[in-house]
């Protein structure tokens, strides 16, 4: 991944790299996303606002998980740290319910989709 951020000075390039990787560290928190509760009516624009809202988020998912999986590639001792509190078997868990929740989610914007199209 270095590589490819186009700076040459090791010391700048690893305080980027801690800096992705301390983002992408961060707890996920609700308040991130606006409240649908309160809102009953929308409008187009609000549609598209949304939906842009959404889509921003599927690319920091897709990028944590990328970081995650290169990390673990790379340093393969992040899977034995740490196993007092957790193991590979959570960490499999935890990415078998995210499949399960990508392929929800891809039959809920397939079928948005669709009804967009008629």
């Amino acid at each position: 991944m270095s590589s490819q951020l186009g700076v040459s000075q090791a010391g700048a390039r690893r305080r980027i790299l801690d800096g992705v990787g301390a983002v992408h560290k961060q707890e996920w928190e609700d308040g991130s996303l606006p409240s649908l509760r309160e809102k009953h009516d929308i409008t187009c624009p609000d549609a598209v606002s949304m939906m842009s809202n959404v889509d921003n988020h599927i690319q920091y998912i897709g990028s944590s998980v990328g970081y995650l999986h290169e990390q673990c590639k790379t340093h393969p001792v992040i899977l034995q740290t740490g196993k007092e509190n957790t193991n590979v078997v959570s960490l499999y868990d935890k990415t078998h319910s995210a499949m399960t929740g990508v392929r929800e989610l891809h039959g809920r914007l397939n079928a948005f989709k669709q009804h967009l199209e008629n």
